[in-house]
């Protein structure tokens, strides 16, 4: 039987950790096969005095350090101090559901990391359209992607076996040092998994600033990523054009975008010439002042893109929602393409500006 250390890099402090180690300590696998390190970067007085309430225990560890390292840097110095030949990072702001250690390993006898399954308990529309990018990325993109090689990896919560955590130096000092990481592990040869034998629950967004504030994360650090690798990227889904779809349900405006690529401008300029005219001859001669043939065009173009939109991306994710037998109501589907992928757009923009003005991403002190 393989010892485990579990790790849990936290920034001032995290609600969860206590409940988490408590799951941990309660399940069956053997106690001294058993290990919990906590690293925690400028902890608060509060989260001192609860940490109080665990270190007498013989198998946990406490790295403190008064200065902002970093989470990945205090990951990887966690990981340093750990003995155990299977390493489990949960994040601070992920509550474990339930747990079972076996199963975990046997989930590790067939693979080199292994994602445990998450979810968001939405308490707002916003959390909801929040909750359902994750029901999206944990029903499609890992199950069908661990068939052939996963690249994608959420850090929030995972098992991978340590020689493997070794072999690839742990964490890159990136912004998203998860994905990164997955990649680098598939340019190795490693196999990812998804697995249900562990099941977080991720914090929900406290407000629409914090989403901001994620998304500039995950976007800055998407490009950086996306740049370093930018071969293997390429190589990987030329070889698998059927799953790019799927990948482009996490992310619907970029079909828009192709979308616009392509406007029948000529139809439209006909069509609203009859518009025009129809309503003109047949309504009053005051809609002379009010319409105009080119606001009718505008008119046209506005809902080509929008029904454009909506329509045929919300089909493609609710017809892949219904696939996994995930019912999911439709006014959901169209808020999140209409309304929450079209501002991850905006600030796609923005980061895409931020970086050609400024020649680099912004920073994000914990993350790296």
């Amino acid at each position: 039987m393989k010892k485990v250390s579990f790790i849990f890099p936290i920034y001032k402090e995290s609600p969860y950790v206590l409940e988490n180690i408590s799951k941990i300590l309660s399940d069956p696998y053997p106690s001294e096969l058993k290990e919990i390190i906590i690293a925690v970067d400028c902890p608060t007085e509060e989260f001192l005095e609860k940490l109080k309430e665990i270190k007498h225990l013989k198998n946990v560890k406490l790295l403190i350090s008064s200065e902002r390292r970093g989470k990945v840097a205090a990951t990887n110095i966690a990981a340093s101090y750990s003995s155990g030949d299977i390493l489990i990072f949960i994040d601070s702001d992920a509550r474990i559901v339930n747990i079972n250690l076996k199963k975990v390993l046997e989930d590790l006898e067939k693979s080199d990391i292994v994602e445990f399954y998450k979810y968001v308990k939405p308490t707002s529309f916003w959390n909801k359209l929040y909750a359902l990018e994750w029901v999206i990325y944990m029903e499609l993109i890992v199950p069908l992607f661990s068939k052939s090689g996963n690249i994608f990896l959420n850090g929030a919560g995972f098992a991978v076996k340590k020689k493997v955590w070794q072999d690839l130096g742990g964490y890159a000092r990136v912004i998203v040092e998860d994905v990164d990481f997955a990649i680098r592990a598939y340019k190795r040869g490693y196999l990812t998994c998804l697995s249900k034998n562990i099941v977080v629950e991720t914090a929900p967004l406290e407000s629409f600033r914090r989403w901001i504030d994620q998304r500039k994360r995950w976007i800055s650090g998407g490009l950086e990523v996306f740049l370093y690798h930018l071969r293997v990227l390429i190589s990987y889904f030329l070889n698998r054009p059927l799953e790019l779809p799927f990948v482009i349900a996490l992310n619907p405006w970029i079909v828009f975008f192709l979308f616009t690529l392509y406007v029948p401008y000529m139809f439209f300029y006909s069509l609203s010439k009859a518009i025009y005219v129809g309503i003109v001859e047949n309504l009053s001669i005051f809609y002379i002042f009010v319409f105009s043939p080119f606001l009718v065009y505008k008119i046209l173009v506005y809902l080509y893109y929008f029904l454009l939109f909506v329509l045929s991306f919300s089909i493609v994710i609710f017809i892949s929602l219904l696939i996994k037998k995930k019912i999911v109501g439709i006014h959901y589907v169209i808020g999140f393409v209409g309304i929450y992928s079209l501002l991850e757009a905006f600030i796609i923009i923005y980061i895409l500006l931020y970086y050609i003005i400024f020649e680099g991403f912004p920073r994000f002190n914990w993350k790296v």
